[in-house]
């Protein structure tokens, strides 16, 4: 976050001193600098800051999205394969893995099922 307010510090910094530059021009009709390039290129970089930002609040947002889905196809939390005895709560790494065969054989057993449903449609008939 801290790039995004030096980022437009300066923009705003640069962005003034135009404004004060195309003031003076309107005034005296004399261009003193020209820091417009200079503007586009501080708001360019703005622009970049701001759409890395809003990349990593969606990649955030996703990994929350997939602990919760994580949490509620597997509701204990898995403990290391050597436990301490604070931790009562959870199940061992072998429960875990029996509880993943469980959920794959499912998956499996639903795919299945798809699979011969769609060989009962006879324009499907010839796809694998």
């Amino acid at each position: 976050l801290f790039p995004l307010i030096f980022l437009s510090q300066n923009l705003f910094k640069v962005g003034g001193h135009l404004f004060y530059q195309n003031a003076r021009q309107d005034e005296n009709g004399v261009q003193i600098d020209n820091v417009s390039g200079r503007f586009e290129k501080c708001l360019e970089e703005f622009y970049a800051i701001c759409d890395q930002i809003e990349i990593n609040l969606r990649l955030a947002h996703e990994v929350i999205q997939q602990d919760r889905d994580s949490s509620r196809n597997t509701p204990i939390s898995v403990l290391p394969p050597k436990t301490e005895p604070q931790q009562p709560e959870g199940q061992l790494y072998s429960q875990y893995l029996s509880t993943v065969r469980a959920q794959i054989n499912c998956a499996k057993d639903i795919r299945d099922v798809l699979h011969d449903c769609l060989k009962n449609f006879p324009e499907h008939s010839s796809h694998p």
